[in-house]
């Protein structure tokens, strides 16, 4: 995943000391195929790819992988962007938990968390939400804060009564299959986490 960074040194602005953006339209001549929207980070960017594998044409996974976190000030602008190219869509996925370590606590995390929750309920009233629990790392603080977050995201599940797929525990149980960056995946594990999604869905 050498195209996709992970910031280490920059905690303390918004802006990540390199942003990206990686989108993808899947089979964009089919109008009747039910559609996924999917939105996440460079974990979610492989995972799109062997969902549509394993789909097999039965869901369209159409993803917008990027570094910018919940907080970031254009992430809405970016979701509406990408969405006005999809022909429709009947479910929206939410991953978004390893970049933002700007936040001073999950609790500012989990406020605009909630944002984002509102603001896709809001605007994408046709499509069922489920939210993804982010992926562990290698990083024992990090992985902390990643379990942290994890909690928040389902306390706001709860709350909102939307379904919550838990890959933390699904990638705990997989942790041998991390790269040597300690963040991404080999393919195998980019495949379980896969089945896990399209199980759910």
């Amino acid at each position: 995943m050498s195209n996709f960074t992970y910031e280490y040194e920059n905690t303390s602005r918004t802006l990540e000391t390199f942003e990206w953006d990686s989108t993808w339209h899947e089979h964009t001549e089919d109008l009747t195929t039910p559609r996924v929207l999917y939105l996440g980070d460079s974990i979610s960017h492989a995972t799109r790819k062997a969902l549509n594998e394993l789909s097999e044409g039965r869901l369209l996974f159409d993803g917008l992988a990027t570094s910018k976190a919940i907080d970031h000030p254009c992430y809405d602008e970016t979701v509406l962007l990408f969405a006005k190219q999809q022909p429709h869509r009947e479910h929206i996925l939410l991953n978004s938990g390893l970049h933002g370590f700007h936040l001073s606590d999950e609790d500012e995390y989990a406020a605009h968390y909630e944002e984002k929750i509102q603001f896709l309920l809001a605007k994408f009233p046709e499509a069922k939400l489920t939210l993804l629990l982010t992926t562990c790392v290698s990083d024992t603080a990090r992985d902390l804060r990643v379990k942290a977050r994890n909690a928040a995201v389902l306390r706001l599940a709860e709350q909102y009564a939307l379904p919550a797929i838990d890959l933390y525990s699904l990638s705990r149980a997989h942790a041998e299959l991390l790269s040597e960056d300690g963040v991404h995946w080999q393919p195998e594990g980019y495949r379980h986490l896969a089945r896990a999604i399209f199980q759910a869905l």
